[in-house]
């Protein structure tokens, strides 16, 4: 189940009924989570359904969300078209994405500068480092990253906050990304922040990601 990530103060300080769309519009982001395990939260949350995920919308308030609910969309009179058009322009500008090698990940991380013979993985989220897995509908985004690989490549749903890049020359076989994605959802990611349990292939000819 989706946990508001709100702080519990501020949600405090807010009426949802008071909440004026024009104070907010600028702060409405997305986020992508998996809709199997937030089905009681999508009954009455707008989204948009996309590949086997699901997109919703939130309020951004100091690096945490307060999830829009369908009485608020209401009131503001903002159907998920809207809050989609409204959401990726202020999602790109305040969580821009970043892109970037494992190997400089680590030397970010330890200080140790990693210098492999060769890269093979890649990691997609933001600079924020938080719900960073939505930055594959950036406008353009994944696109880029073809380009800059110069070839297919695996999407590995790492968890809501980042995916993982595999260039196809590189990956190993599809039923092995899907059992190993499996495996550390089960043993190292957060119930919550699992995103999906398989990989997912973007065709460059075709500038299309697939399940």
């Amino acid at each position: 189940m989706f946990i508001s990530l709100l702080h519990k103060n501020a949600a405090e300080r807010i009426s949802m009924s008071s909440i004026e769309l024009e104070e907010v519009k600028d702060r409405i982001i997305f986020q992508l989570i998996n809709p199997h395990r937030n089905q009681e939260l999508l009954r009455d949350t707008p989204h948009i359904l996309y590949l086997d995920l699901a997109i919703v919308f939130c309020v951004y308030y100091e690096q945490r969300a307060m999830i829009i609910k369908e009485n608020l969309s209401h009131l503001w009179k903002l159907n998920t078209e809207t809050l989609y058009r409204i959401a990726r322009e202020n999602t790109e500008r305040l969580l821009p994405s970043d892109f970037t090698s494992i190997e400089e990940v680590l030397t970010r991380l330890t200080g140790c500068e990693m210098k492999p013979e060769e890269e093979i993985m890649y990691i997609l989220s933001n600079k924020q480092g938080i719900w960073g897995a939505a930055s594959i509908l950036y406008q353009g985004e994944l696109k880029e990253i073809g380009k800059t690989l110069e070839e297919d490549y695996y999407v590995l749903p790492s968890s809501i906050h980042e995916v993982i890049i595999v260039p196809k020359s590189k990956a190993i076989s599809r039923e092995d990304l899907d059992a190993m994605i499996q495996e550390i959802n089960e043993t190292q990611v957060g119930e919550q922040e699992v995103l999906s349990n398989h990989a997912y292939y973007y065709n460059r000819e075709k500038e299309e990601l697939m399940s």
